[in-house]
Formats: structure tokens, C-alpha cells, sequence
């Protein structure tokens, strides 16, 4: 458990998800940069944790519409008097009516988080020069006189935040713990058995996504299926032909994620597992297993918790893009599935649109062929209405062009109406009619 002794500059505490999870549920203006914010705090080798209880003492997340930030525009997380960081730009000192002191209006919130953090490690601040090193010592100059119960009651906040959390809650927020309900080897069984290795954390680095393989007859009881791949993997031969039998230590999954959405911690997260044939990502990456197979495709809710792990698996790591695979990608197999199309493509590409309300790929398709994602209405309606043979390949991803959203296909143009009453909202453009009209201008 934290005190107020505890270092102010540490590596994160809490989980990048964890953090945008309190800005949402707190109504903060800053939602929709939360993540930029808590990447932004942990570029600076900082903890994401302290800065949220920080904003959560000075104006509830941003939420309180009467505080400073509100009364002053100050766009500021911190309520600072003055800047220390030289390269900023665009800010100003204004004075609060209420208060009547004097606050610095930031250009935006994240210029004002750059203050703060340049300002805690300045060499030539006061929490340098005076040898504030702990949350206690920073705080009690950061506050205008109650600096003690100030740092108890961002340390409360911390330590809530961490049994929240439950283990490795830094890392990946929200993991229900089975690791204690699946069949596993130890070396005092006497079984030839492996890896039985661990790497520490800090080396780990990469993610790879899995599926069962064939299709899961009951997608709703996740405990009961990793408990039957677990046995099935602690009974697997993993040796190559011709070699002495050898067995699993237990189920090849780090982390598992249910069709509720529920992330399931599978096994410690140091551990390096034989899940992907390949090295180094058997040793260094994460394993993060979809309980389908065959043609099933993952929920909704599947795919949201998918995303919110590469995201704070990411953060956390500095894994690249690059570096999120699906299992075929390092070894001859058909794994993970659905979840190439559905999610490992789009995900590493970039691609960011068609989500629905709870971030995850909405019903769609990803092409591989030209790079470019169907989603939404228009892949209803592609799907239903002819498909690749009538439609062809998606040639770019949704444009805006006119006011309208529209997308491009080898045979055809769709045309979003959102003001037509279904099944009239997806529209082919008249092509024929617009080629017709440009020959007679002609």
C-alpha cells in the first residue's frame, strides 16, 4: 500500500484504460483525450496515477464547473500560477474573480501538463534543488496550506485505484484471476515439462492474438472452456518428431477474453509460454486468447477488451504497432481466424473509424487485399446486396465529399442518406447519370 512516502516520480501505476475508465465515469471535459494525456505522462517517465488524483483534488477531472479552470478558461490541470517550461507558447496570467489571484490560461490542457512535469524535475525548481522526491514533499508546496491531508487524500485515491486494479493492475486493467482454476505442471512433478521459464517484465515486449481453432459450442461459459484447453495443453506432446515426449506447464495463454468481454488472467505475465512457434515472442510477447474457432467471429464486447489490451499492453511496453500479430503471421496455421479481418489488420493499420460506442471494431470487414476496412451500413449493405461480385473491393476507407460520407468500390460508389427512411439510406451514386451529363457538357 502506498503512503505519502512513496516516490512522486515512478513508473506507472495504473493502467492506460483504468485512467480513461475515471475521466469517463467522472464526466471529464478531457475524455476524448485521455489517452493522449496518460501516453503524454509516461513519455515524461512519470506516473499516470498521481497526476489523475492531482486533477481530481483541483477541480474533480474537470468536471467542476465551479473551479478556476471553469471560471478562467485556464485549460489547466493543475491550477498553476506560473510556467516553467520554456518552450511553451500561446499561454497567458489571468486573474480569477473569485479567488482574485492571479492563473496561467494554457493553451490547451496538454500544454499545461507539460508544465507540470517539467516543473517537478526542473534542476532548478525547488523540487530539485530542495530534494522533494516523495508525493508527501511534493504536495505540501504544491497546495495553499493543508498540504498533508492533500497528499493523504491523493494517496487514498492511488491506493483505490490499486486494489481495483487486482494483479498487474499497472499494466492491464480488469483481469479476473483463474490462474489458480487451470490445470498446470511444476518441475516437482516429475514430468518432463516446460518452458518453465520467466522473463521479467520490463523485457517484455510484442502481443499475439489466438483462437481455439475449432468452434466453441458454449461461448458463455469462458471458465469451463480455458479449464478444457488448459488440461488439453498440459497433456500436449510439444516436442518435434523423433524427440522425448514433452509436456505443457499449463494453458499458453497470458490472457483470455471471454464473448461478455470479461479479460481473464491465465497465466503470471512473466512467464514464457510456447504459444506462437516462434522466437522471440514466445519468450517476450503477450499471449491473448479469444475462446472461438472456425468461422465464429468475436462479440462486440470481445473486441472492445481486445483493443483495451493492445492499447495498455502497448502503452505500457512501448510495443509498435507493427509488433501486434496474429498467430498465422509467425507460424504455418490458420490461428487466430476471424480475428485477422475482424481485428489484428484494422488494429495495426491505424484504423480508428466505424468504432461503436464501446471502442470496438463495429460489424464490418477488413480487406487485405486493397487495405481498406467495410463497416456499419455500408457493409450491410454490401454483403447483402451482391457483395465482391457485384461491388468488387473497397478502394479507399469512408471520404467525405460534399457534406456526405461515401466510399469507394471497384464497381460502385455508396452514398450515405442519412435523412431517407430505411432500406434508403445507403445509396449507389448514378454514375451513369452523372458520365451522361458530363458527355453533353462536353
Amino acid at each position: 500500500m502506498l503512503t505519502s512516502s512513496a516516490p512522486f516520480v515512478a513508473a506507472p501505476r495504473i493502467a492506460r484504460s483504468a485512467f480513461v475508465d475515471v475521466l469517463r465515469g467522472a464526466g471529464s471535459p478531457w475524455l476524448e483525450q485521455a489517452g493522449e494525456i496518460y501516453d503524454l505522462i509516461v513519455a515524461a517517465g512519470q506516473d499516470p496515477a498521481v497526476w489523475l488524483a492531482i486533477a481530481a483534488e483541483e477541480h474533480g477531472y474537470g468536471a467542476n464547473r465551479n473551479s478556476v479552470l471553469w471560471r478562467c478558461g485556464t485549460n489547466s490541470w493543475t491550477n498553476a500560477r506560473t510556467v516553467r517550461d520554456p518552450s511553451l507558447r500561446g499561454w497567458e496570467i489571468v486573474v480569477d474573480p473569485v479567488r482574485r489571484s492571479p492563473y496561467v490560461r494554457y493553451r490547451d490542457v496538454l500544454d499545461s501538463l507539460r508544465d507540470g512535469l517539467y516543473r517537478v524535475t526542473d534542476p532548478t525548481y525547488r523540487y530539485v534543488t530542495e530534494g522533494r522526491t516523495t508525493i508527501g514533499a511534493v504536495l505540501a508546496i504544491w497546495t495553499e496550506g493543508d498540504g498533508a491531508a492533500y497528499a493523504e487524500r491523493v494517496v487514498r485515491r492511488m491506493n483505490g485505484w490499486l486494489a481495483a486494479a487486482g494483479p498487474y493492475g499497472t499494466l492491464l486493467a480488469g483481469l479476473r484471476d483463474v490462474r489458480g482454476l487451470l490445470a498446470t505442471r511444476t518441475p516437482a512433478d516429475g514430468v518432463a515439462a516446460g518452458p518453465h521459464e520467466r522473463r521479467a517484465l520490463h523485457e517484455k515486449r510484442g502481443l499475439v492474438v489466438h483462437y481455439s481453432g475449432p468452434p466453441v459450442a458454449d461461448r458463455s461459459n469462458t471458465l469451463a472452456v480455458l479449464q478444457a484447453e488448459a488440461r488439453y495443453h498440459v497433456a500436449k506432446d510439444w516436442a518435434g518428431a523423433g524427440r522425448p515426449p514433452l509436456r505443457g506447464d499449463g494453458l499458453m495463454y497470458h490472457v483470455a477474453v471471454g464473448a461478455d468481454g470479461v479479460a481473464y488472467l491465465c497465466r503470471d505475465l512473466e512467464a514464457v509460454l510456447w504459444h506462437c512457434g516462434a522466437w522471440p515472442q514466445n519468450a517476450l510477447a503477450l499471449s491473448v486468447h479469444l475462446p472461438l474457432g472456425g468461422e465464429q467471429r468475436a462479440t462486440s464486447a470481445q473486441l472492445a477488451t481486445l483493443r483495451r489490451i493492445c492499447d495498455d499492453w502497448r502503452a505500457a511496453t512501448g510495443t509498435p504497432l507493427a509488433e501486434v500479430w496474429g498467430h498465422q503471421e509467425l507460424a504455418p496455421t490458420a490461428c487466430p481466424g476471424t480475428l485477422m479481418a475482424d481485428f489484428v489488420w484494422p488494429y495495426r493499420h491505424g484504423y480508428l473509424g466505424n468504432l461503436d460506442e464501446e471502442g470496438a471494431m463495429a460489424d464490418g470487414q477488413w480487406f487485405g487485399e486493397t487495405g481498406h476496412y467495410v463497416g456499419g451500413a455500408f457493409w450491410a449493405y454490401w454483403r447483402e446486396r451482391g457483395g465482391l461480385a457485384l461491388f468488387g473491393y473497397p478502394l479507399t476507407d469512408e471520404l467525405r465529399e460534399g457534406g456526405r460520407t461515401v466510399q469507394y468500390f471497384e464497381r460502385a460508389v455508396f452514398e450515405w442518406h442519412p435523412e431517407n427512411d430505411d432500406p434508403w439510406k445507403v445509396l449507389l451514386r448514378r454514375l451513369g447519370a452523372e458520365a451522361l451529363a458530363m458527355r453533353g457538357a462536353a
